[in-house]
């Protein structure tokens, strides 16, 4: 056995007993230069766990992607899952959903328990929930794997509206977990207790499965302490009708750039004050839909969200300046973007979520959908892309900036701006295949075209211009006659 393949299994060890500082510092010290084919995948998956995912992900791209055939390799179905799972820890959803849906993944056995955190990312726990109980019917998953399978299945329940059936499960889990020894499974099991109790307003349960975790995994508890003293002040709330605890986590959690537990502040806050204004932030700055029907059935009585929402760079600011985002167009100095294009994406893309900052990676998935993620060049094309817009910004005296922190991306603004944003239940990136049709309709009206024309109506390239229009005829949305430069071309009544 190698050195290092006993450091693996020594982390392993520690990482059950919920030591991730231990198991992050010797990550950090290592020298994984000489790292062996079949010591990847181990090792990548404690890197993973720890919250290492850049490492997780470089040291499996030129396996699962190698970078003259990034679409042919001989990864193994483990090694592509895990992949999958790392891309989705890094905000690369579709590509990652893609991987573990693919056939050779589908013979994993961790496929569908993976597949399902991709679903709790997007909150679509009934989707989760499926995949979860036909996970836990596999043969051959060893004790741990069955028990977080379990775990999680039991979070989808409390959210699916079957609290009691969490709680039943999450009881059987801490019990043979407690047995086992796997001491950082038994505090996950505590706080989603506790969460399954909130749900049933058993305040007293609440209190004491929170109450355990300390007991239970001693000074590795505070990995859990912000979602411990959200559950807490969550009581507070419910209980006490005090709001105050929960709005000292919802900063702590700000500061932390816990996005997920300051959209559950709000969300409770809002809820519980009956703030209408605070309720509207949070459904227009989520793009998740699974999350945002929840927020109306906790709001419970109907609510007028309006067709646009004014975003508030920063907030509370007394902003005058505005800036249309589904036209891509600055109302004060008039400007406006290729409506679908890079730039115009990229600016949806950071107004997605208001509570996020977004990291390249996250960027390239949001922008590149459909294209591989390759570590040598696919956050240098997001790089490009913020460079050339925080130029056209500048440049036209636009009263927002694209600001970084700690690698992560989000608008900001010196002066205040407000950003326009238009109720879009589907939440996703317009494909700049649509964006052009729709401003070349308003030209042409059921008028036959020429790519000339389309040039000259949209300030493009002959050859982009040729370039949409072919890929437009391929997917049936235009009609066209002759040949060559005789061609003319006519948006179908359909498209």
């Amino acid at each position: 056995m190698s050195d290092l393949t006993k450091v693996i299994d020594n982390l392993k060890q520690l990482l059950t007993n919920g030591d991730i500082a231990t198991v992050q510092t010797t990550l950090d010290g290592l020298d994984l230069k000489k790292i062996k084919r079949n010591q990847v995948l181990p090792l990548a998956n404690i890197a993973r766990r720890v919250g290492y995912t850049r490492l997780a992900v470089s040291l499996l791209n030129a396996i699962v992607r190698p970078k003259i055939f990034p679409n042919k390799s001989d990864a193994t179905k483990d090694e592509i899952v895990e992949y999958g799972l790392c891309l989705f820890r890094l905000g690369i959803l579709h590509e990652a959903r893609n991987l573990l849906s693919s056939p050779i993944a589908q013979d994993s056995l961790d496929q569908k328990l993976y597949l399902a955190f991709t679903y709790f990312g997007s909150w679509d726990y009934e989707t989760a929930q499926t995949l979860l109980e036909s996970y836990l019917k596999s043969e051959g998953l060893s004790i741990y794997d069955r028990l977080i399978g379990k775990t999680n299945l039991a979070q989808a329940y409390y959210v699916n509206d079957s609290p009691q059936k969490a709680v039943s499960l999450l009881n059987e889990v801490i019990d043979q977990a407690r047995s086992n020894n796997f001491k950082l499974l038994v505090g996950n099991a505590l706080q989603i207790l506790s969460e399954a109790h909130l749900v049933l307003k058993d305040f007293d349960r609440a209190k004491d499965a929170l109450s355990k975790i300390e007991a239970e995994i001693g000074q590795f508890h505070h990995r859990y302490s912000i979602y411990i003293d959200r559950n807490f002040a969550t009581i507070a709330l419910y209980k006490n009708h005090d709001s105050g605890p929960l709005m000292k986590v919802r900063e702590k959690a700000k500061t932390k750039q816990l996005s997920e537990v300051c959209r559950e502040c709000d969300l409770l806050i809002s809820c519980f004050l009956r703030d209408a204004d605070l309720f509207r932030r949070v459904y227009y700055g989520t793009p998740h839909s699974s999350y945002r029907v929840r927020a109306k059935k906790k709001w419970g009585s109907n609510i007028e969200l309006g067709e646009h929402y004014m975003w508030q760079i920063p907030e509370n600011s007394k902003a005058a300046d505005i800036f249309d985002l589904e036209n891509g167009s600055d109302q004060k100095s008039g400007a406006s973007l290729k409506r679908g294009f890079n730039s115009h994406r990229l600016l949806q893309a950071l107004t997605s979520d208001f509570y996020k900052s977004f990291k390249s990676e996250s960027l390239f998935g949001l922008l590149y959908p459909n294209e591989c993620y390759l570590l040598e060049t696919s956050t240098q094309k997001v790089w490009d892309t913020i460079s050339r817009t925080r130029i056209w910004l500048k440049e036209n005296q636009i009263a927002m900036d694209i600001g970084v922190n700690f690698g992560s991306y989000n608008l900001t603004s010196e002066t205040g701006i407000k950003i326009k944003l238009k109720l879009n239940e589907d939440q996703g990136l317009r494909d700049p295949q649509d964006s052009f049709l729709i401003d070349l309709e308003k030209k042409v009206v059921n008028k036959y075209f020429t790519s000339q024309d389309v040039a000259s109506y949209l300030n493009f390239s002959v050859s982009s211009a040729n370039r949409h229009l072919r890929r437009a005829f391929e997917k049936n949305l235009v009609e066209k006659i002759g040949v060559g430069r005789n061609t003319k071309y006519r948006i179908k009544k359909t498209a």
